[in-house]
């Protein structure tokens, strides 16, 4: 086999190592009314009284801990997680090494297929946490994903049911929190289950360099050897 074949060979085993990468990545984002009680006003710098808002949860996992049970799908473990709020005009971004999540995606749950993506950031290394949950419910088979974690994006508007909330955390206690009800969602999944597309093109590339190196063997059998050429 040529050196070049060996190296085309070479780069397309390493494929499915790219493409099985080991974690998923799930970002929900959801946008609605929502008031802010007790002490999260003060802790998070908020206006007082009820004002639209925006909220994200990003969460990246590993891909060996989905589950998948009596219709239902879920993935929880800790991991990286990024959580964005913005709520009357004041943005806060909080970037968390270590948090724990857990997105459940369930169909025809008491009449309801339902998504939640729930996150926890425990109060390890300081005296400030948070904890929250973003859900929505629609009628059964109103579930516009696959139901499962591979590459995704859609928007769900106006869901039939919705619970948005967020829980402030001080000297680990819970000191105040931010509720309210959505009427968008947006859930992005980045998957480490490779596409079809991906493992097809390995195959048709694995096929082609095997065609290609039987064509070269059957030629180099049925070449003379230099010395039978000379005719000695």
């Amino acid at each position: 086999m040529s050196r070049r074949i060996q190296t085309l060979l070479f780069v397309l085993l390493l494929l499915p190592l790219h493409a099985t990468a080991d974690t998923v990545t799930v970002t929900t984002r959801s946008s609605g009314t929502m008031v802010a009680s007790g002490e999260a006003e003060r802790l998070l710098e908020l206006p007082p009284g009820p004002a639209d808002y925006e909220l994200s949860f990003t969460s990246t996992l590993p891909a060996a801990d989905i589950e998948v049970y009596l219709g239902s799908t879920d993935l929880s473990s800790w991991g990286p997680l990024e959580v964005t709020l913005q709520f009357r005009g004041i943005r806060h971004s909080f970037s968390i090494p270590e948090g724990m999540s857990w997105i459940l995606i369930a169909s025809n749950l008491g009449g309801e297929d339902l998504y939640r993506h729930s996150m926890t950031w425990p109060m390890i290394v300081s005296s400030f946490g948070l904890e929250g949950m973003m859900s929505f419910g629609l009628p059964a088979g109103g579930y516009p994903g696959t139901g499962d974690f591979s590459a995704q994006d859609f928007a769900v508007s106006d869901p039939a049911t919705s619970l948005v909330a967020l829980r402030v955390y001080q000297n680990g206690e819970a000191t105040g929190q931010l509720t309210g009800t959505a009427d968008r969602f947006e859930v992005s999944i980045v998957s480490a289950v490779p596409e079809p597309s991906i493992l097809a093109g390995l195959c048709a590339g694995l096929a082609i360099l095997g065609a290609a190196a039987r064509r070269r063997a059957r030629y180099a059998a049925a070449a003379p050897c230099a010395c039978c050429a000379r005719g000695c």
